[in-house]
C-alpha cells in the first residue's frame, strides 16, 4: 500500500471517530445536567467535560469494537436522545437552573436522561416503525 492510501486510511479513521465522538456528544448532553444537579456550585465546568469524557469513551467503544458500525445510526440515536432530553428536560423542569444539591433533582434529572436515552435509542434502531406501532 503506498503511503497516500495509509495517509488516506488513517485521515478516514480519525474522521469517524471524530464524528462518533460528536454524535455521542449529543447524547451525552444531557448527563452534564446530571452533573451539574449533584455538583452543586463546581465552578469550573467540569461537569461539560464529565459528560464529554463519557462520549469520548462511547465513541471509543464503538469505534474499536464495532469498527463497521453506521456513523448514520449514531447521529440518529445522538440527535433523537437530545432533543428527546430538551423537550422532557422542559416538560418536567428537569432543565432548570441550579439546584441546592437535594437528591430528588439529581435523579429527577437522571432519570429524565435515561428516558432520552431510551426515546434515542428507539429512534436510531426501529427499521419499519409500522411493525412497532402495531405490535405485530
Amino acid at each position: 500500500m503506498s503511503d497516500g492510501g495509509t495517509l488516506r486510511d488513517g485521515v478516514a479513521g480519525f474522521a469517524g471517530y471524530v464524528s462518533l465522538w460528536f454524535a455521542f456528544g449529543l447524547a451525552t448532553n444531557g448527563l452534564s445536567v446530571v452533573f451539574d444537579a449533584a455538583l452543586v456550585g463546581e465552578p469550573f465546568g467540569w461537569t461539560l467535560q464529565a459528560s464529554n469524557l463519557v462520549a469520548v469513551g462511547a465513541a471509543f467503544v464503538v469505534h474499536t469494537w464495532y469498527p463497521d458500525a453506521r456513523s448514520g445510526t449514531v447521529w440518529r440515536f445522538g440527535a433523537a436522545t437530545f432533543l428527546a432530553f430538551v423537550t422532557l428536560g422542559t416538560v418536567t423542569g428537569a432543565m432548570d437552573v441550579r439546584t441546592n444539591g437535594s437528591l430528588y433533582y439529581v435523579l429527577k434529572s437522571l432519570l429524565v436522561w435515561v428516558a432520552a436515552v431510551s426515546v434515542g435509542a428507539v429512534v436510531a434502531w426501529t427499521d419499519d416503525w409500522r411493525t412497532l406501532l402495531t405490535g405485530e
